[in-house]
């Protein structure tokens, strides 16, 4: 992201109209460091692969 502190992030997240609709949307307020976490780790999990090229190397360098 970029932000020197979770606070900074907020405030630009915050300032943001589209994000403001977004986080009442799904979290049914306004943005908060909480719910910024919350959003960050939801997409976070979205993120895993477990049988990547790069999953594979690893096994196989690793050994059994």
């Amino acid at each position: 992201m970029g932000q020197p502190s979770l606070d900074a992030a907020m405030t630009r997240i915050a300032a943001i109209p589209e994000y403001q609709d977004a986080f009442r949307k799904v979290f049914g307020g306004p943005p908060n460091a909480r719910d910024l976490l919350r959003a960050i780790a939801s997409y976070e999990r979205t993120q895993l692969s477990f049988d990547s090229p790069f999953d594979r190397f690893i096994a196989v360098t690793r050994g059994p």
